[in-house]
């Protein structure tokens, strides 16, 4: 679905990271480019917003791999 179709919709940016790249690229890339304090947010279960840091999105993504390497789970597996 192309969204710039969309009536009223804003325009897309440009991609920051190449299709050949991966979503933890982009993240040490903004956090060398210069962290951001608000760089994630979600909602919890009452709908109030709560933001991570990209460097707080670093730490958390290593403690996943770590774990899931702890479990035996490895490059390749599905």
């Amino acid at each position: 679905m192309n969204l710039n179709k969309k009536k009223g919709a804003a325009k897309l940016a440009a991609p920051l990271i190449s299709p050949n790249q991966r979503l933890f690229d982009y993240i040490t890339k903004q956090y060398d480019d210069g962290p951001i304090d608000k760089f994630v947010g979600s909602r919890d279960e009452a709908g109030n917003w709560n933001f991570y840091s990209t460097s707080q999105v670093i730490e958390m993504s290593r403690k996943l791999a770590s774990g899931l390497l702890d479990m035996g789970i490895g490059k390749g597996d599905k």
